[in-house]
Order: C-alpha cells, then sequence, then structure tokens
C-alpha cells in the first residue's frame, strides 16, 4: 500500500511538471509573437494575407454568424457560463475545480490586458478605448481557451474514448470558431489570436494539473460533467444571446460595410 501510494505521488509530480514545462512553453510562443509583431512594425505580412483572405469572404449570413460567435466570447457569456459551472461543481463537491476554473479566468482577465499594454499594437479598426484599443493579444481568444479547455477536460472525464474525443473536439471548435470570428470581424489580426490562445491554452493547462492534483484519488462522477456543463452553455447562450449580438451590430457593422478589398492604410501596412 505505501509502495502504491508512493507510485501515485510520484506519477502526480511528474504529470504536474510535464502540464508546467507545456505552459511555459506556450507563454513564451505568445511572447515571442508579441516581439515577432513588434518588429515587423504592428503586423506582419501573414496577418495582412490572412485578414484580407477572411475579409474576402464576407457574406451576409457569415456576418451574423460571425457577430454570433464572437459575442458568445463576450465578458457577459463567458463569466455566466464560469458561474454556473462553478456552482454545479461546487454542488458536486468538486470545488478545486470551481477555484481551478474561476481562478484561470480571474487570471486571464489580469494577464491579457498586461500583454495588451506591453505590446501596444492598433487593432484593424478602432472599436475601444483604454488598453482595450490594444489589439495584441486577443482577449476573446484566450478567454476562450481558458473556459473552453478546462470545461473540455471535464466533460472528458469519466466517458468512452468516442466522447471523450468529442468533448474535447467540440472545445477546440468553440476555441478556433471564437478565434476565427475576431479576425473576420477587424477585431484582431492573426498573431493576436494565435497569441491569445497560448496565453489562454496556458493558464488553463496549469489550473487542470492543480485541480487534479489537488483531487488525486477521488471518485469521477460517470457523464455528469458533459451533462451539466451542455446545460450551462444551452442557458446562457439563450439568455445573453439577444444582448451580446445587439452589441456586435453595434460594433462591428461600421467595419463590415467596408470596401474591404481596398488596401489597408498605410500606418497598418508591413515595411
Amino acid at each position: 500500500m505505501a509502495t502504491a501510494s508512493a507510485f501515485d505521488a510520484t506519477q502526480r509530480r511528474v504529470s504536474l511538471k510535464r502540464s508546467g514545462t507545456l505552459a511555459a512553453a506556450l507563454l513564451l510562443i505568445a511572447a515571442l509573437l508579441g516581439v515577432a509583431v513588434r518588429a515587423s512594425g504592428g503586423v506582419t505580412r501573414f496577418d495582412d494575407a490572412f485578414a484580407t483572405a477572411a475579409w474576402r469572404l464576407r457574406q451576409p449570413w457569415l456576418d451574423e454568424a460571425m457577430m454570433a460567435l464572437s459575442g458568445f466570447g463576450d465578458g457577459l457569456p463567458r463569466w455566466c457560463v464560469t458561474a454556473l459551472v462553478s456552482a454545479y461543481l461546487v454542488m458536486a463537491r468538486r470545488c478545486r475545480w470551481a477555484l481551478a476554473l474561476a481562478g484561470a479566468m480571474g487570471a486571464c482577465a489580469l494577464l491579457a490586458p498586461a500583454f495588451k499594454l506591453a505590446f501596444h499594437t492598433p487593432r484593424p479598426s478602432p472599436l475601444y478605448a483604454g488598453v482595450d484599443a490594444f489589439s495584441f493579444p486577443s482577449g476573446h481568444a484566450a478567454s476562450a481557451a481558458v473556459l473552453y479547455v478546462i470545461l473540455g477536460a471535464l466533460a472528458a472525464e469519466g466517458v468512452t474514448k468516442s466522447w471523450r474525443l468529442s468533448a474535447l473536439g467540440m472545445a477546440a471548435a468553440m476555441v478556433t470558431s471564437i478565434s476565427v470570428s475576431r479576425v473576420y470581424l477587424g477585431a484582431h489580426w492573426l498573431s493576436d489570436v494565435l497569441a491569445g490562445v497560448a496565453l489562454g491554452s496556458a493558464i488553463a493547462i496549469a489550473a487542470i494539473a492543480l485541480a487534479r492534483r489537488a483531487e488525486a484519488g477521488q471518485p469521477i462522477a460517470d457523464g455528469r460533467n458533459s451533462i451539466a456543463i451542455a446545460v450551462c452553455l444551452v442557458v446562457v447562450a439563450a439568455g445573453t444571446g439577444p444582448i451580446v449580438v445587439a452589441k456586435a451590430h453595434r460594433l462591428y457593422a461600421p467595419f463590415l460595410s467596408r470596401n474591404v478589398t481596398r488596401p489597408l492604410p498605410p500606418w497598418r501596412s508591413s515595411p
């Protein structure tokens, strides 16, 4: 028994070390992307090419879909999801996971603006004031990565391999679609969302590792997490949908009405 306990403790330390290494690598990627953007004068040629290609795809129905996706990544829906899932975790006596989720979201809310202040990169179009006027990294992408990576890990607990892959795939799809919507709507460049995903994933991986270590040895309820998370997402989407879509129309309609085939302004062009 003592030998088994020592083995489990060793495995937890190895897992935590690997998670820490991966999180550190992702943070380094986010920082290096920021350095590359600064060295290029605020936007890279790849950013230009990707944004122009995305903007040329515009159709009225796609505009609406992208505004809805971007809206679901706004602060109101993501904090509502965080609150509901955290409440469920507390009721399920998974308090350490609830703390990990809330703490990770709070850490992202602090780190993303810190990166923005450090790199001072203008957005493709003027949308916000203050620190949110800066583009790098994308706060929507970072927050989506934190939220959905953690939710995906929770939903993948105690289910079959196919369901586990489905849960992780849906989490990845949400992060990707929200990130792409930010470029499509002229809110960010590709480098912004890539850095945001790297930053958010690093925070999420660290939070998951700490929560798993704290709850080591506790039984896992089969399949209940995925059902509860799905219910929370549906409730929040129904409750906040009209609000976030109206906000998206107000913010992005001026940019969507532009002729996107014309060149970028000189101050945004690569040297």
